[in-house]
């Protein structure tokens, strides 16, 4: 099993359909229900990707 990340123990499960239609309002006050919840991975482990970006001209002085 892996080993729990920060981001696995800030984590909310999204409650039950039946609580979202009755309790909304008492899981946003309450912080239960984020408007949006943390997703389980880690940021840290993804690498950095650089992204060269070129205009759509066609050079004018060709020789």
């Amino acid at each position: 099993m892996a080993t729990p990340t920060p981001a696995d123990n800030m984590y909310t499960h999204t409650p039950s359909a039946k609580l979202l239609r009755f309790k909304p309002r008492s899981f946003l006050v309450d912080g239960n229900m984020p408007l949006f919840p943390a997703a389980k991975r880690d940021s840290v482990t993804v690498e950095e990707e650089y992204v060269v970006l070129l205009s759509n001209r066609v050079p004018t002085d060709t020789v």
